[in-house]
């Protein structure tokens, strides 16, 4: 008999947390809570490896930046599917491959 009932008491605790979370996921659609949550960001900063130099680009307005090495500025070009794009303004065009933590490799 006590077994029994220490078996109904786990399976009501149990039932109980399962309602729980159903209650609290039920706004929510799998992909909302499975999500990466390290999704890079489209406003950086990105960490930069470049054969020259390593340094950092940092958003300064609406698609600039600025390198922390020597100060330069250019505009992002394009941000997407882990391709930054800029435009220098002293030098040319670069595009760098980014991870999801918004290091980036020249491509």
């Amino acid at each position: 008999m006590k077994k029994a009932v220490i078996l109904i008491v786990i399976a009501c605790l149990g039932l109980g947390s399962g309602a729980y979370v159903a209650h609290k996921t039920q706004s929510k659609n799998l992909t909302q809570i499975f999500a990466n949550k390290t999704q890079p960001s489209i406003n950086g900063p990105w960490v930069i490896n470049h054969p020259n130099w390593t340094g950092r680009l940092t958003k300064t307005g609406e698609n600039r930046i600025v390198s922390n090495v020597n100060g330069d500025t250019a505009t992002i070009i394009s941000n997407q599917n882990g391709l930054l794009t800029i435009k220098w303004d002293k030098w040319g065009n670069e595009t760098f491959k980014c991870d999801n933590k918004n290091i980036c490799t020249l491509k």
